[in-house]
Order: structure tokens, then C-alpha cells, then sequence
């Protein structure tokens, strides 16, 4: 399997490489920067519900711009439109950091959430540019893999950099999360300085996308597809909401664990998530993506029971692991399979779409979220969650399961190729 594995990364062009390069600089930033920055505007003084007030205010926003976005991705490009957003996020973030002001925090992460938004709507799209159709499947979960460990890193120093700084430095908690952010961010300019030797294909070569978003909408021919894919992303997007963004208050504040805790929480899952994912070309090879997507996703939510119920530091780390792998597992297949449904022309507004349907759902939730926490009813979102991934899961099964060759189209069929898992004859095992 290692074999194999490096074999193919081989073959990936010099573009991918480089891409590969530099979202692992971006998702080393944002890791560090994830975990962080909730616990930093607390200690300056803002209350739970205010953050998740400014987290789902910046998501809002990201919904807004992932869906008007997609009709200018073809007038500026890919490699301009990273470059943009990632200095329009660089610029936000750094003022946030010299003002302890709410509503000017809450206007300048909404800057930040467009910025990041922008970069999130064009990583789909462009990683079907730059990959050819055989290689695909392996790329995406070869990428999720690598940016997850890269993950796993920033998550550690996250709470190891800043305590550092305070014990060798004798700096204030704030003064050393303040510095820890700004290191995190340096790697973001590494980043966009990779991002401009990424060469590829730019849409209007051969798509015409003359005319606003409301255009695209009219124009769009495969609405009942897209509809299959974002009922389920709502669901899993209001979940998540409801759970991901406060999660590092929600252990300051239910468990009262420390930054170092938090730190190796937040690290234990990025390891668990690198390790699932990097099993995803395994699983493509015997299962069909919808009993992948469903399966991994229903076996989480045991665990998030034992998130809410449990009061054990190492069973809480184990669980919130184990959630985090299973839930996001089948991630790289989930996108590959909606990418390979759509022509190349539909798929940056599909990225949209389910950008948005996830960001609007997302930042309700994260509101609510917050003022949850605010009122001591910590474990409430939770089950909300719980409650959203279960309809979420039916959603898709029900959508998909056995009617994937319905949807997918001829030039991605290599995608649906699987061998039994327990071949019977000498033909099955030499698949």
C-alpha cells in the first residue's frame, strides 16, 4: 500500500506538488490560528456568546461571497483569486490584533471570513484542474491526509509555543497567544508566495460563464443533482456549527482543561483524521463512496456521546479523536464523488452552493452555540448535532445508495471501479 502510495505521488504533475506545498503552509497557519484565537478574544475579555456572534457573522458573510464569487472566478483566475483573498484574510487578521474592540473584531472577521471563503470555494474546482481524472481519487485523499498531519503539528505547538513564550519570556498569557498568532500567520504569506508558480488551466479557455451568479442559476441545468448533495451539506454544516467552532471554549470552559490540554485534544484529532483519511484509497478500492460517506459519519456519533456524558480527560481526548476521524474520513471522497457528477463548467458554482448551504447553516448554529455557553448549557449544541448528522446520513443514503452510476459521469467511471473485498476466484484477486 506505501508502494503504491509513493508510486503514485510520483506521477503527480509539478503543479500539484506545488499546490500540495502550499495549502500544507495555509492549513499550518490556520491550525495554529484555529486553536488559539477562540481562547485569545477570551482573555481580552469577550463573553462565549459575543465570539460565537463574530464566528457566525464571518460565516455569513462566507456564504454570501461563495456564492456570488463563482462567477468571477473566470474574469480573475485561480492564482489571482488566492492571492487576493489570502491577503484580504492577512490584513484583517493582523488588525484584529491591535484592537480589543467587539464590533470592530466582529467587521474585521467578517473580512477575514471572506477572504478564507474565497480560498475554500476554489480548492475543489482547481484540484480538477490540475489532476487528471485517473489520479484524482488518490489526490484527494493524499491531499486531506498531508494537510491533516500538517494539521496535527500546528495543533501541538499551538499549545506549546505560547506556554513556552510565557515560561522563558515571562510574557502575559495574551502577550504570547498575540505573538503565537502573528508567527502562525507568516506562513500564510509562504503560502500565497508558492500559489503564484501554480500553473493550470483557466476556465474561460474553454468555458463560456458570461453574466452574474443570478445568470448561473438560471443556466444551471442539473438542479435536481445538486439538490441530492446540498439537503445532506445543510445538515452536516448546522451540525458542525453547532460544535466545531466553540469547541476549544467548550472544554476551557465545561472541563476547565488547560491551553496545553486543549492543545493535545486538538492534536490527538488531527492525528486520528490523518490516519482515517489516509485509509479513504483503501476503503474506494472495496466500497462504493455513499457506504463509505454514510457509514464513517453514523459510527461518530457514539463518540460525541461520550464527549457529553464523560468527564475523563483521556476519554474525553479519545472520543473527540475518534469523531473527528470518523466524521471527516470520508471527506476527500464525498467532494471527488459531488465534483464528479457535474461538467467542468457547473463545478465552481457547485463548489458555491455548497459553500454557502454549509456557511449559512453554520454560522445559525455557531450563534447559537455561543449563547449557549454563555447560559451553562454547554452539551445542548451537542445534541443538536447529533440529532442534524443522523437526519443528515439518512439523506444521503437515501439519495444515493446503489444509484451512483445514475449520477456520475462517463469520463469519472474509473471512480466507481471496485473489487470485492473477499475475492472468490484467481481473476477477482488479481484486480
Amino acid at each position: 500500500m506505501l508502494k503504491s502510495t509513493l508510486a503514485n505521488f510520483k506521477k503527480l504533475s509539478p503543479s500539484a506538488k506545488l499546490y500540495l506545498s502550499s495549502m500544507s503552509f495555509y492549513n499550518f497557519a490556520f491550525g495554529i490560528f484555529g486553536v488559539i484565537f477562540n481562547l485569545y478574544l477570551l482573555e481580552i475579555g469577550l463573553r462565549e456568546g459575543q465570539i460565537g456572534t463574530i464566528t457566525s457573522v464571518a460565516s455569513f458573510v462566507g456564504a454570501i461571497v461563495s456564492l456570488l464569487f463563482s462567477s468571477y472566478i473566470p474574469h480573475f483566475g485561480y492564482r489571482t483569486s488566492v492571492i487576493m483573498a489570502n491577503f484580504v484574510s492577512l490584513f484583517a487578521l493582523i488588525l484584529i490584533l491591535f484592537t480589543g474592540n467587539y464590533y470592530l473584531i466582529l467587521i474585521l472577521f467578517a473580512i477575514h471570513g471572506l477572504g478564507s471563503t474565497i480560498m475554500n470555494v476554489l480548492q475543489s474546482p482547481l484540484t480538477m484542474e490540475i489532476v487528471a481524472p485517473p489520479m484524482r481519487n488518490y489526490f484527494f485523499s493524499v491531499k486531506g491526509g498531508i494537510l491533516i498531519l500538517v494539521g496535527t503539528l500546528a495543533s501541538f505547538l499551538a499549545g506549546l509555543y505560547p506556554t513556552w513564550l510565557t515560561e522563558q519570556f515571562q510574557l502575559s498569557v495574551i502577550r504570547s497567544q498575540h505573538l503565537t498568532i502573528i508567527t502562525a500567520l507568516f506562513f500564510v504569506l509562504i503560502s500565497t508566495y508558492l500559489f503564484r508558480f501554480i500553473r493550470k488551466r483557466k476556465v474561460t479557455q474553454t468555458v463560456e460563464m458570461e453574466g452574474n451568479v443570478f445568470t448561473h442559476m438560471r443556466n444551471f441545468k442539473n438542479w435536481k443533482t445538486l439538490n441530492k448533495f446540498l439537503l445532506p451539506n445543510i445538515l452536516v454544516g448546522f451540525g458542525a456549527g453547532a460544535m466545531v467552532p466553540l469547541f476549544n471554549l467548550y472544554f476551557r470552559q465545561k472541563f476547565q482543561f488547560s491551553l496545553l490540554e486543549i492543545s493535545a485534544i486538538f492534536t490527538a484529532a488531527q492525528l486520528s483524521m490523518a490516519f482515517f483519511v489516509f485509509l479513504n484509497p483503501y476503503f474506494t478500492r472495496y466500497f462504493r463512496p455513499t457506504s463509505i460517506v454514510t457509514v464513517s459519519q453514523l459510527l461518530s456519533v457514539p463518540f460525541i456521546c461520550m464527549i457529553i456524558y464523560f468527564r475523563n480527560f483521556w476519554l474525553i481526548m479519545l472520543a473527540y479523536a475518534m469523531r473527528m476521524g470518523l466524521m471527516n474520513m470520508a471527506g476527500p471522497v464525498q467532494e471527488h464523488f459531488s465534483m464528479a457528477c457535474f461538467e467542468k463548467e457547473e463545478r465552481p458554482f457547485l463548489s458555491a452552493a455548497k459553500n454557502f448551504s454549509w456557511n449559512i447553516t453554520w454560522c445559525f448554529a455557531a450563534y447559537f452555540a455561543g449563547r449557549c455557553q454563555e447560559l451553562k448549557l454547554y452539551d445542548l449544541p451537542l445534541y443538536i448535532t447529533i440529532v442534524s448528522y443522523l437526519l443528515s446520513i439518512l439523506c444521503y443514503w437515501w439519495a444515493f445508495n446503489g444509484k451512483e452510476e445514475r449520477f456520475i459521469l462517463e469520463d469519472e467511471a474509473s471512480f466507481m471501479q471496485t473489487v470485492p473485498l473477499f475475492p472468490k476466484s484467481k481473476k477477482e484477486r488479481l484486480k
